[in-house]
């Protein structure tokens, strides 16, 4: 079987983004279909469980009037793109961890130094551990929460790549960070673009400040494709200047 120029992280990340595209694609289809039936349903006033022929008592909360499906699947749509959107995030953390993960078994000494203050272990925690592959698991995830503690998506990858040589294309980066920062202000400002995020991606999307974050079809996948595309490019650098293995 020929060996293939990627890591171990990113089979698993590829895996991960393909049910997140199906995921999305999945409730898109379902809704525009849905969407398409009850359009042309004649009686506005049945009950859309009626009108989709499920079961009423089942779906409770589809016991409104046909009329009022378009608010009802905007809302779905918009929360689905807001889910997708944290899904990506947690799938592009996972990847940066895992290949840390992997960069430790070239450069140990490297990979732990970007912990800042060097977190030691005590006698009895090295005891517990019961062998040096735990110890070693500890010292990655200490050293991953360090530069996840900075609450910066563009310094963890900093940090995590400053010692590879690797220079990644401006746009590249900066589209992929762009959505990955969605996330961060659908937890924490309600979906709404704040002056910093207009300031810095205001030239590659259309928001204002205090408005709220597009939550279509469209911006998911274009997110989805951009934080793909930013993590193949790291990780065939990785794989290329050999500080990462091939997967056989």
């Amino acid at each position: 079987m020929p060996i293939i120029s990627e890591s171990k992280s990113f089979q698993t990340f590829r895996s991960e983004i393909q049910y997140l595209k199906q995921h999305l694609q999945v409730i898109d289809a379902s809704l525009s279909n849905s969407g398409r039936w009850l359009a042309k349903y004649k009686t506005k006033s049945d009950k859309i469980t009626k009108a989709l022929g499920t079961v009423a008592k089942k779906y409770d909360t589809l016991n409104h009037p046909v009329s009022d499906f378009i608010r009802i699947f905007n809302y779905t749509r918009s929360k689905n793109a807001e889910f997708s959107i944290i899904e990506l995030y947690n799938a592009f953390s996972v990847y940066m961890k895992s290949i840390l993960t992997e960069m430790y078994k070239h450069n140990p000494i490297q990979i732990v130094g970007k912990a800042i203050g060097n977190p030691n272990f005590t006698y009895v925690e090295l005891v517990k551990f019961g062998s040096f592959q735990k110890v070693e698991e500890e010292m990655i995830s200490k050293v991953f929460r360090k530069l996840e503690d900075e609450k910066s998506t563009t310094k963890l990858l900093e940090k995590i790549l400053n010692h590879t040589d690797i220079i990644l294309p401006s746009l590249l980066k900066t589209n992929a960070l762009m959505y990955l920062e969605m996330r961060h202000l659908f937890i924490h400002n309600n979906g709404k673009a704040d002056e910093q995020f207009v300031k810095e991606y205001g030239s590659l999307i259309s928001v204002k400040a205090n408005a709220k974050l597009p939550t279509n079809f469209d911006t998911v996948s274009n997110a989805i494709q951009s934080v793909f595309n930013l993590i193949e490019f790291i990780d065939k650098e990785l794989v290329n200047k050999k500080l990462v293995d091939k997967r056989h």
